[in-house]
């Protein structure tokens, strides 16, 4: 019998990417807000977001020179968080997991979320990720991120498999 584990994000995955005040590499948080511009006619629009160090801001493109009518205006005027989360870039971010173990594990997947399967097992089963690692599912399937659809079948307390 196959358990349905949801596999959800907590927040919005941060992107790294450089900061030019922090002079390196820097995580930026989604302000989940939207800059739309218009130019003769056309608009742009940008998803905000921000440095976590130093509150840089960084437009992602959503969209450019597009007319009005071929996108939803007031969508992107209010911050539809429906809108922001269809235009967020998909990363790493703190996660949650819901789900009862049983014979296999089947997983419904947040679609911005990026997580290891090793990462999941180990909440979803409140067990180290050393320990997950001794299951019996190869080191090549752990390390790849968990996808909505993916099963996981135990054969016993202590050996699984990945299907």
């Amino acid at each position: 019998m196959l358990a349905l584990w949801r596999v959800r994000a907590l927040r919005l995955p941060c992107v790294r990417r450089p900061c030019p005040r922090c002079d390196g590499p820097a995580d930026f948080n989604c302000s989940e807000r939207f800059r739309v511009n218009a130019n003769g006619g056309r608009l742009d629009v940008w998803l905000i977001y921000l440095c976590v160090a130093c509150g840089y801001r960084w437009n992602h493109r959503v969209h450019r020179r597009v007319l009005p009518a071929d996108i939803d205006v007031v969508g992107f005027e209010t911050n539809d968080p429906a809108l922001v989360r269809t235009h967020a870039i998909a990363g790493p971010a703190p996660f949650s997991v819901l789900g009862d173990p049983a014979e296999g594990i089947e997983f419904a997947v947040d679609p911005l979320l990026v997580v290891r399967l090793d990462r999941v097992l180990a909440q979803g089963l409140a067990i180290s990720r050393s320990t997950v690692g001794r299951l019996g599912v190869s080191r090549k399937d752990l390390a790849r991120p968990v996808r909505s659809g993916q099963v996981v079948r135990f054969r016993s307390r202590l050996s699984m498999g990945v299907g």
